[in-house]
């Protein structure tokens, strides 16, 4: 027999009483067993993931702002530490997941497809790997970040834009970081070794270069657009993001940020900005010569880009990595020896990192750790998402509308990154590699929309037809 309304109410109010004095228990239990803090804290918790889950693309935002926040880390029961972004992340890609699955006919974009194939291929380490707990770890972020991106490709024009917005916003905050924590900075061996870089609370100031480069040429594309007081702030967070990329003094960063800016030079806008700034900073060097020689941060720059050239290759610890991964694949040419477990081959062959005596985490090459780690399968995975990656941005730039701009800050930070990864592994830091696949999340969403203008505008025209032929 159904319950009547008020039968209902009877067995509802009781309950809801119940789980509020569950709450309430718990809360007051965190009070007095930890700290005020960690109530309030779990207050605010439930409230996030209870916003994550109702609009998984708040995650994508919150992420990103907290990006700057590495430096702290959050304790999860159960888990190991892990970042507020990181946290973020993670909840975003479960909630994306379930609005995915609860979505009748819903089905991630094709160029998320290879690295979903990329993620199974990494399931071989159960197998092959002596870590597997490495592989379990791995495989489980990347696959909420499979999620995360799938939550971003299906944004809306504005979401896109917010998601921009947030990731030069954090772009700019990392780089005030570097600027105002770096100390000095010490060169050692002829350039080769530089004490004092910047890293702003990263793991390490690669890490701190690879995000400053996925997030200037963003400020740079939203600096030309928008209301003023969006141009004026977007036009200083670049600026300070180039800076802080300056202090990290990462050799292949720098590059593949030069590279990404020679993308930018295609948007008009940003060309007369260059020429002006070209034009300042010739002016500025002739009058203060004898200062800019003398600075010190100019010098250890100069010195640190010194060592792009064959003698300083030769110095370079990187060298004996790559003359030893051509022998791991090779003895372990199919499934690799399982994701994460670079290290203890590395630890095997004496490839230790001369800084801290520690086995090298990978090969300090993109495409030379995914074959190492995943075998030639995986590799080949890889190039085919890389492949698909390409097609999106070919069939994005031939589009030019109101969007093409961003078009062009997303390939530019995907020249960037494509650059610095072919001396470093930045797939190995979770919220870089969140970053970069929120990046192709948007290259998607912006074919997506596109493609709906297309179609809206065929339908428009079909209408019109139709109606002169009547």
């Amino acid at each position: 027999m159904p319950l009547t309304l008020p039968t209902r109410r009877l067995v509802a109010v009781p309950g809801a009483a119940l789980g509020l004095a569950a709450i309430a228990a718990g809360l007051t239990y965190l009070m007095y067993a930890v700290s005020p803090v960690a109530a309030l804290g779990a207050v605010a918790g439930v409230a996030v993931a209870g916003m994550i889950l109702a609009r998984p693309i708040y995650g994508a935002y919150a992420g990103l702002l907290a990006v700057p926040l590495e430096v702290g880390l959050v304790r999860v029961p159960l888990v190991s530490s892990v970042t507020v972004a990181e946290v973020l992340f993670l909840l975003t890609g479960i909630a994306g997941a379930l609005h995915m699955f609860a979505t009748r006919g819903s089905r991630p974009a094709p160029v998320h497809v290879p690295f979903l194939g990329l993620i199974i291929v990494a399931t071989s380490g159960f197998v092959v790997a002596h870590d597997t707990s490495a592989v379990t770890r791995i495989t489980r972020v990347w696959l909420a970040y499979f999620f995360l991106s799938i939550v971003v490709s299906r944004a809306s024009r504005k979401e896109v834009e917010r998601v921009l917005l947030c990731l030069a916003t954090a772009g700019a905050l990392a780089g005030v970081a570097a600027i105002f924590n770096t100390g000095q900075q010490v060169v050692a061996e002829q350039g080769s070794l530089v004490a004092g870089r910047a890293s702003a609370g990263f793991a390490h100031p690669n890490v701190l270069a690879f995000f400053l480069v996925m997030s200037f040429p963003q400020a740079i594309a939203l600096a030309g657009r928008g209301r003023l007081v969006q141009r004026f702030g977007m036009t200083a967070a670049a600026g300070t993001i180039i800076f802080g990329l300056l202090l990290t003094l990462t050799r292949s960063a720098l590059i593949g940020g030069a590279a990404a800016l020679l993308v930018l030079i295609a948007l008009p806008g940003f060309r007369r900005l260059i020429g002006i700034a070209i034009v300042c900073v010739a002016a500025f060097a002739v009058v203060n010569f004898q200062a800019i020689q003398g600075n010190s941060e100019v010098t250890v720059l100069s010195q640190r880009l010194s060592t792009v050239n064959a003698s300083g290759l030769q110095r370079d610890p990187r060298i004996p990595i790559w003359n030893a991964s051509p022998g791991i694949i090779a003895a372990h040419p199919i499934f690799g020896v399982g994701e994460g477990n670079f290290s203890i081959q590395a630890e095997k062959l004496d490839l230790l990192d001369p800084a801290d005596d520690l086995p090298y985490d990978h090969a300090h090459d993109i495409f030379l750790t995914i074959a190492a780690e995943l075998g030639l399968v995986g590799l080949a995975v890889f190039l085919a998402w890389i492949y698909m990656i390409g097609g999106v941005i070919r069939a994005n730039l031939r589009r030019r509308d109101w969007q093409w701009p961003i078009k062009l800050s997303l390939t530019s930070a995907m020249v960037g990154m494509l650059i610095t990864s072919f001396t470093e592994y930045p797939p190995r830091t979770n919220v870089i590699m969140a970053t970069f696949l929120i990046l192709v999340g948007l290259l998607a969403a912006l074919q997506r929309l596109g493609q709906e203008e297309d179609a809206a505008a065929a339908l428009a025209a079909a209408a019109r037809d139709a109606a002169d032929c009547a």
